[in-house]
């Protein structure tokens, strides 16, 4: 499993944090602190916060799904993943 910032951030600043499945809340914390992104969540100058909470319970579920279809699951792709404001949730804008 792959986590991290989108786009030219994921090649060229390679924001980008592994594991190989199955993983626990724990660990997909720990994956999102690994980034960059995780500065991002946490906001300040006026912004919000994003909502971390739903960002790893979201993790979470792609992580049991793709776990419990390891037998047949050649890939799952959520790009991108626009995390909301705190308490807000998040949008899968893209996945296959």
């Amino acid at each position: 499993m792959a986590c991290g910032s989108g786009g030219i951030y994921a090649e060229v600043e390679r924001d980008v944090s592994v594991r190989v499945l199955p993983v626990d809340r724990a660990e997909i914390e720990r994956m999102v602190d690994e980034t960059r992104m995780s500065r991002l969540l946490g906001m300040g100058r006026g912004k919000p916060a994003g909502d971390r909470v739903a960002l790893i319970d979201a993790l979470i579920r792609l992580a049991g799904i793709a776990s419990a279809m390891e037998d047949c699951l050649v890939e799952i792709d959520v790009n991108p993943i626009i995390v909301l404001p705190d308490r807000r949730g998040v949008k899968a804008l893209d996945a296959n």
